[in-house]
């Protein structure tokens, strides 16, 4: 576990941080090469990073701050280096970034989101290993073999189970527990090769954004089962996992529904 690499003597940076920059650039690589393939009309330039980095930043931060502590001060939301974030706070707000981006662009929305699918989802499985090597979103205790301690660093997992009574201050290490962030990272992995194979099979636009919310619901909410960092606040389950229930549920019907609508329509003609 590496939270932190050191550049000099006196300047070091986040782990997390550097795993997240890195997925943003290479979401965009893989972005532009996407559009250059399949759908050139899309209108995107490397500039849309900048308002989806910035307003993911802030929904993320602004999810962690109402669902774990109180808002005193609206400039909180803008704390980033204060830690703290909840992926569907980010993935709002760049949503909404990235839909603004598209509309001012005069291009197709749904057509641009379709694009944006694998890369997100390949963003995601990189940030995951950052979450892993910073000791943060880790998992329940468990006894299988491929379970995981992390060292006594100062990290979010350490600190948890220290104040919790898990573990001494003489520990080595935390107790076992299941990799949940590589879990995370793994099956994100798959969602994003699903995406690329979907992308130009596509029969409608939007297909594969809606493809891409299925996917991601389901495996949050299998995953969030083997989470030991989030509370069970909603019929036993964690807020993210109720969340991922109903993007499942409701961008499944959507996908349904449009699907048979455009084969309907196919028939017809």
């Amino acid at each position: 576990m590496t939270p932190y690499i050191i550049i000099a003597d006196s300047f070091s940076l986040s782990t997390y941080v550097i795993f997240l920059s890195f997925a943003f650039l290479s979401g965009l690589l893989v972005l532009v090469f996407l559009r250059n393939i399949y759908d050139p009309d899309i209108r995107i330039s490397p500039f849309i990073v900048v308002p989806v980095f910035i307003c993911s930043l802030v929904g993320a931060r602004s999810f962690w701050i109402l669902q774990y502590d109180k808002l005193e001060n609206i400039w909180q939301a803008f704390a980033f280096w204060e830690g703290g974030w909840v992926f569907y706070g980010g993935f709002l707000g760049g949503l909404v970034a990235a839909i603004a981006y598209f509309r001012v662009g005069r291009t197709r929305v749904l057509g641009g989101l379709d694009l944006l699918a694998a890369p997100l989802a390949l963003g995601i499985s990189i940030t995951r290993v950052g979450c892993f090597l910073s000791g943060c979103c880790w998992g329940r205790p468990t006894n299988v073999a491929w379970a995981v301690s992390f060292p006594m660093k100062l990290t979010p997992v350490v600190l948890s189970h220290y104040f919790q009574g898990m573990i001494a201050s003489d520990s080595t290490s935390t107790i076992p527990l299941h990799p949940v962030q590589i879990y995370n990272a793994l099956l994100k992995l798959v969602l994003f090769f699903i995406c690329l194979l979907a992308l130009p099979r596509k029969q409608y636009d939007g297909q594969v954004f809606l493809l891409f919310l299925c996917g991601y619901g389901l495996f949050r909410f299998v995953t969030e089962f083997f989470r030991g960092d989030s509370p069970h606040v909603y019929l036993g389950l964690t807020l993210s996992q109720a969340i991922s229930a109903a993007l499942f549920l409701g961008a499944g019907c959507v996908l349904i529904a449009m699907t048979r609508i455009k084969k309907d329509k196919r028939c017809n003609e």
